[in-house]
């Protein structure tokens, strides 16, 4: 999951001039990345309960 969000940032910075892919890409970036901290907080809230 972790590489295929770096290539999507790639994919990004390599359109320059596409503002309409941009936009899709950079939105599905800022979409995984906020679904990784949401799981990430999840995990530790559930093992805090669990000790």
């Amino acid at each position: 999951m972790i590489t295929g969000l770096y290539d999507l940032r790639m994919l990004g910075s390599s359109f320059e001039s596409a503002q309409t892919l941009m936009y899709l890409i950079n939105g599905s970036v800022r979409g995984i990345s906020s679904y990784i901290k949401r799981l990430i907080d999840t995990i530790r809230l559930t093992l805090k309960k669990m000790i």
